[in-house]
C-alpha cells in the first residue's frame, strides 16, 4: 500500500524492503526491524499507521518531513528487566521489555548511582504497562519516552524539569497526569492522542505549549492556560472534541495554525491582546463557535482561519487588519462583518457559503470599500445605512442634530433600517454607560424615532449609538 501524505514521505516496498523516499532522498533498511510506523497526515486530520522505535521520525505541524535516525536494538548493562547505561555519577534508563505488564517501579539508584534519566523510547511499545512509578531522583524524560504505553495514571515527580516531545504519544489508556511545577514546556506532541485523558493542570512555570502537544485529546472538557505561557504551537489542541472552556492569559503573542481546529464543542474564545494574526485554519471546523473576540491590534487572518464556524454570526474586524487569507470565514454562519479600518486585501472566497443575507457594514472612514457591493459581497456604509443617509456625500455633515429647550436635549433620526440595532445610553464619566431604553420611542410612520433627556448630576452625557444586528 502506498500512503502519501500531502506528498512529504512516500512508502513503497522495493525489492522486498521498505523504503522511504523523503523529499527525493532514499533510505532502505535492508538490515533493520522495520515493522511499523507512525504517520499523521494533516495539521488537522491525522491518520495513523504502526510505528517502530528503530523507525525515529522528526515530526513537524503534524506532518512527517523525513527521518532523523535508524539504530539497532539498543545495547547496555541489564538491572532486573531494565536496560540501563551509566556514566561515573549517574544511570539512564534506555529500555524495558515492549512484554511487561502491570506496574513498575523505577529505581531510584542502580549500583550505587542515581537513576536521573529516562531515555529516548525507554518504555515505548509497552502496551499493557499500566503504571509506574518514577522516583524524585529522575530529572530528565526522553522523546517518545512512554508512547503507545497502557498507561492509565502517571505522576511525575517535582524533580523532573524536562520532559521529551511525544513523551507520552497515544497513551489510550491514559486517564490522569499531574505534571510538576518545575517543567517550563510543554513538548512537541507529548499527549497527543491520549484519547481519554482528562482535564490537565498546567503548571504555572510553563512559557511554550509545542505543535501537537495534546492533539486528539478527545476527553477533557476545558483548559486553563497559565499567565506566562507565551506560544502556543500548531495543531496544539486540534480536533479537542469536548473542549469547551479555553483560557488564554495576555501573555500569549502567538498561537500556531491549526491550533484550535475541530474543536467542535468551544462556544466562545478570546484572543489576547499581543496577538497579531490569526494564523491558517486556527479555528477551523469549530461548528459551534459562536463569540470571538479579536484583539484591536490584529493585523491579519490566514487562510480558512475561521472556516466551518457555522454557529459564527458576526465579526468584527479590527482597523489595523490589512489582509485576509482565502477561505477565512468560509463555509461559516456569518450574517456580517463590520470593518473598522480600511478595505483590507482578500483571498479568494473569504466568506463563501456565508449566510444568504450576509453583508459587510464599514466604516465612515473606510477607505477602499464601495457600496452597494463590495468585491462582490453585499456592502454598506453603517452610519448611511442606519441612518438613512447618503452615503456619496460626507457623513458627518448629513447626522442629525441636537434640540434644546429648556434643559432638555433632544434627537431625532430615521431608525427602523433593517438588521441596524439602536441604542441610547447615559454615562456621568464617560467610562461606565447604562442602556436607557425607556428614552427612546418607537418609530413613528415616518420610520423616525426620537431621544430625550433632561441632564442631572447623575446624567452629564449621553450618545446613541448603532451596531448590526440580526437580519
Amino acid at each position: 500500500m502506498t500512503f502519501v501524505p500531502r506528498g512529504a514521505v512516500r512508502l513503497e516496498p522495493i525489492l522486498g524492503h521498505l523504503t522511504f523516499k523523503v523529499f527525493e532522498k532514499e533510505f532502505i533498511p535492508s538490515i533493520f526491524d522495520v515493522s511499523w510506523l507512525l504517520m499523521i497526515a494533516t495539521t488537522s486530520h491525522g491518520r495513523f499507521m504502526k510505528a517502530p522505535r528503530q523507525a525515529r521520525l522528526e515530526l513537524v505541524s503534524c506532518v512527517v518531513v523525513g527521518i532523523l535516525s535508524m539504530s539497532l536494538p539498543l545495547e547496555g548493562e541489564t538491572f532486573g528487566d531494565f536496560t540501563y547505561t551509566a556514566s561515573e555519577t549517574e544511570v539512564s534508563i534506555v529500555d524495558y521489555p515492549e512484554d511487561a505488564t502491570g506496574v513498575v517501579d523505577i529505581p531510584a539508584r542502580i549500583d550505587s548511582k542515581p537513576v536521573t534519566n529516562i531515555g529516548v523510547d525507554a518504555f515505548s511499545g509497552c502496551r499493557d504497562l499500566t503504571g509506574l512509578t518514577i522516583p524524585d531522583s529522575v530529572s530528565s524524560i526522553g522523546d517518545y519516552a512512554f508512547a503507545f504505553c497502557g498507561l492509565r495514571s502517571v505522576t511525575i515527580p517535582d524533580s523532573v524539569t524536562s520532559i521529551g516531545d511525544y513523551a507520552f504519544l497515544q497513551c489510550r489508556g491514559l486517564t490522569n497526569i499531574t505534571l510538576p511545577k518545575s517543567v517550563t514546556t510543554i513538548g512537541e506532541g507529548m499527549f497527543m492522542d491520549c484519547t481519554i485523558l482528562g482535564n490537565v493542570t498546567i503548571p504555572d512555570g510553563v512559557v511554550s505549549i509545542g505543535d501537537c502537544a495534546f492533539a486528539y485529546c478527545r476527553s477533557f472538557t476545558e483548559m486553563a492556560i497559565p499567565d506566562g505561557v507565551g506560544k502556543i504551537g500548531e495543531s496544539a489542541f486540534t480536533d479537542c472534541h469536548r473542549l469547551a472552556i479555553v483560557t488564554i492569559p495576555d501573555s500569549v503573542t502567538s498561537i500556531g495554525a491549526g491550533a484550535f481546529s475541530g474543536c467542535r464543542n468551544l462556544t466562545s474564545l478570546t484572543i489576547p491582546s499581543k496577538v497579531t494574526r490569526i494564523e491558517d485554519e486556527t479555528f477551523f471546523g469549530c461548528i459551534n463557535l459562536r463569540n470571538l473576540t479579536i484583539p484591536d491590534g490584529l493585523t491579519g487572518i490566514g487562510e480558512r482561519a475561521c472556516s466551518l464556524c457555522v454557529k459564527l454570526t458576526s465579526v468584527i474586524i479590527p482597523e489595523g487588519v490589512t489582509g485576509i487569507g482565502a477561505g477565512a470565514f468560509s463555509g461559516s454562519g456569518l450574517i456580517y462583518a463590520y470593518f473598522l479600518g480600511y478595505a483590507p486585501t482578500l483571498g479568494d472566497d473569504v466568506f463563501k457559503d456565508s449566510s444568504s443575507s450576509f453583508t459587510v457594514y464599514y466604516s465612515d472612514s473606510g477607505l477602499g470599500f464601495t457600496s452597494p457591493r463590495w468585491n462582490e459581497y453585499t456592502s454598506r456604509n453603517l452610519m448611511a445605512y442606519a441612518f438613512d443617509l447618503n452615503p456619496d456625500k460626507k457623513i458627518a455633515c448629513q447626522l442629525p442634530g441636537l434640540e434644546n429647550e429648556d434643559g432638555t436635549l433632544t434627537i431625532r433620526f430615521f431608525g427602523v433600517a433593517k438588521g441596524i440595532e439602536y441604542a441610547f445610553e447615559v454615562s456621568d464619566d464617560l467610562e461606565v454607560w447604562t442602556e436607557r431604553s425607556d428614552l427612546l420611542t418607537e418609530a413613528d410612520a415616518d420610520g423616525y424615532r426620537t431621544a430625550s433627556i433632561l441632564k442631572t448630576p447623575e446624567i452629564q452625557f449621553f450618545r446613541l449609538t448603532v451596531s448590526p444586528g440580526k437580519q
